[in-house]
């Protein structure tokens, strides 16, 4: 099972949707457009706005999730594979690894898939034809 941390933009009402199905507690988080504005999750995970400013539909939220992937997750890939000419080439993709390997041509093998972190290190998720531990 491989599970990465990834950031998603959520409104105020899936921001807290999420914190409550996820039981958050003792957390900020800063509206990205407008730094003053927050929303907290207290102790007992309730959440808390500030008396001062108003909220509305279009602001957002950036939240670090931790999910589960499997090879049909959609991704930012990036290819590891050897040509047919047998020099080892990289590529980039936006889609599942199934969906990669099935667009492969036929005299590539592909041998590892990365995805990047934030700070553009690129972290091993696929080789030998499985899911990395």
């Amino acid at each position: 099972m491989v599970k990465i941390k990834q950031k998603k933009t959520m409104n105020v009402s899936q921001l807290i949707e999420w914190a409550w199905n996820n039981d958050i507690t003792n957390k900020e988080y800063i509206c990205n457009e407008f730094k003053k504005k927050s929303v907290i999750f207290n102790l007992s995970g309730w959440a808390e706005f500030s008396d001062e400013f108003s909220y509305n539909p279009h602001d957002t939220f950036t939240v670090e999730v931790e999910e589960e992937i499997t090879e049909d997750t959609k991704l930012d890939l990036v290819e590891r594979f050897i040509g047919g000419m047998g020099s080892v080439c990289y590529t980039s993709h936006t889609m599942s690894i199934k969906e990669c390997l099935k667009r492969s041509p036929r005299d590539c093998t592909t041998t590892h898939f990365y995805i990047e972190n934030d700070d553009r290190e690129l972290i091993l998720i696929w080789r030998n034809g499985k899911l990395a531990e």
